[in-house]
């Protein structure tokens, strides 16, 4: 599991509270949508505080793609 923090935060979230999101990979014009699932830790005046794990197989796989060209880019 990968933690990160979201600040400022004024949603609804809760801790304990399992969400899902996509994470969007924009290069060369082009967008990858990678969904994901994460759960909230904690929210307090930093912010809400998370996890989220590895997305699925096929989608984990247009992910490490992604990655390959993106470094091979650069």
């Amino acid at each position: 599991m990968r933690n990160f923090k979201i600040s400022p935060y004024s949603g609804d979230l809760i801790a304990k509270q399992r969400f899902d999101f996509r994470l969007l990979l924009e290069f060369e014009g082009k967008t990858t949508e990678i969904p994901i699932q994460g759960m909230v830790m904690k929210v307090d005046q930093e912010g809400l505080h998370g996890h989220f794990g590895a997305p699925q197989p096929f989608h984990q796989k247009k992910l490490m793609a992604f990655l390959t060209v993106w470094r091979m880019r650069r």
